[in-house]
């Protein structure tokens, strides 16, 4: 193949990724469990229900295990994903965030690791 040519989007190439996809999502907050979290007394109780279904092990620390999760996430469509640009796209807004967030930080001298997503 011509290195100048590009090569054309085959929806074929993700039939593999878009069925692994929805297989995960079975794994995320279904409506009763998202009804549950609104009603429970206070964020830790609301995050209890998410280890309950057991998105997260780190029980100890939701920010990072919510840090944790979008990574791994993020790392696993990657690896599926025939194309790993298109989920640096869609990363892109946490890392626009983050640059943001350092920028902030640096000027008003902060520590910026509990700002990043």
């Amino acid at each position: 193949m011509d290195d100048n040519k590009k090569k054309r989007y085959d929806p074929n190439d993700y039939l593999y990724c878009s069925a692994r996809i929805r297989s995960l999502e079975t794994r995320l907050a279904d409506n009763t469990l998202l009804q549950r979290m609104t009603e429970a007394r206070n964020e830790n109780d609301a995050f209890a229900l998410l280890c309950e279904k057991g998105l997260f092990t780190d029980k100890a620390d939701p920010d990072k295990a919510f840090d944790d999760f979008l990574a791994e996430n993020f790392a696993l469509i990657r690896s599926i994903s025939p194309d790993s640009a298109v989920v640096d796209l869609a990363a892109l807004p946490y890392d626009c965030h983050n640059i943001k967030t350092a920028v902030k930080c640096s000027i008003m001298e902060r520590s910026p690791q509990e700002m990043y997503y």
